[in-house]
């Protein structure tokens, strides 16, 4: 079952994200977006299977110029949002759950 609270979801292991194919959606200050679906980041380091998502949270850096924490982080369902990329229909919007930053 998908978290419904930051507060609920920064407990959650890796690992777990991962099995519900859920990812982060991260937005720096420097208008760098980026994806980091938790099956990739396991698999390519599964010593964070076990680590809670708060700790993957204060580890996050921007990969460009400025290196510094994200502005916002959203836990994302990947599948979701995968099949509403380039929709503009309205109605329903994919799940999503802020957990840093402005949502």
């Amino acid at each position: 079952m998908r978290p419904t609270s930051p507060a609920d979801a920064i407990l959650l292991p890796a690992s777990t994200c991962a099995y519900l194919n859920l990812s982060l959606d991260i937005r720096c200050s420097c208008c760098w977006s980026a994806g980091l679906p938790f099956r990739l980041l396991v698999a390519n380091h599964p010593a964070l299977a076990s680590v809670p998502l708060s700790r993957v949270l204060i580890r996050l850096r921007c990969r460009r110029a400025c290196r510094q924490a994200p502005m916002r982080v959203a836990l994302l369902d990947a599948q979701e949002h995968a099949s509403h990329a380039g929709s503009d229909r309205g109605g329903v919007r994919p799940w999503e759950l802020v957990l840093l930053g402005e949502p």
